[in-house]
């Protein structure tokens, strides 16, 4: 990357956001369910809210069948929309008990967890080799689009990262421009330079 993670972390993000990061902890890696259209829960119940992370709040949401959401949006933003951005047949329900739980197992480790995504088949690709991408490592567009399978793909990998469902775990914070720039992130400059501060003092790699 060219300068060390914490340097990256150091200038580019708020004090209170890097007081957070403090918080977080190693976790056990979630089993995702990466699924094809035909195998997609049809109109699934999420209930979704806001909760605390380490690297700011979060809104996340969950179905009978696991963790589908997990994003960065802005304060003041309507949430059942945006449930209904990534999920477009949702019902959406607010339980914010909900929310909490799922952020204290996703970065806490307390308890298993289990999560879901659907898309095209290139966006599985995708999504399925920044999942397997080891944390303190980083990647650029081009390796990604290549060892996901489609080597002349690099710009549509960025509009596959756009739409992942599940920021940190499905970790598009992990992708760099190939002159080691940090490039853009959905959730924020600051947020991914936190957690890329984060991996490399916790995350080996």
């Amino acid at each position: 990357m060219g300068v060390s993670a914490q340097v990256l972390l150091d200038s580019l993000a708020p004090a209170a956001l890097r007081g957070r990061i403090s918080g977080a902890t190693s976790s056990p890696p979630p089993s995702i369910d990466f699924l094809p259209p035909e195998r997609r829960p049809q109109r699934p119940r999420v209930r979704y809210g806001r909760a605390p992370t380490p690297f700011g709040e979060a809104l996340l949401g969950g179905s009978a069948e696991g963790l589908c959401l997990l994003c960065f949006p802005p304060s003041g933003a309507d949430d059942a929309a945006i449930v209904r951005d990534y999920l477009s047949d949702a019902q959406p329900e607010a339980d914010p008990e909900t929310a909490a739980t799922l952020a204290a197992r996703v970065f806490q480790g307390d308890g298993a967890l289990r999560a879901w995504v659907s898309g095209t088949p290139f966006q599985l690709a995708v999504w399925r080799t920044l999942a397997a991408l080891p944390p303190g490592r980083v990647i650029g567009y081009g390796a990604l689009a290549a060892q996901a399978g489609s080597p002349r793909a690099a710009r549509a990998v960025g509009t596959a990262m756009a739409v992942n469902p599940l920021a940190w775990l499905v970790p598009c914070h992990r992708v760099v421009r190939s002159d080691g720039v940090l490039g853009r992130y959905r959730s924020g400059t600051a947020r991914k330079a936190a957690m890329l501060g984060w991996e490399a003092v916790n995350g080996g790699g």
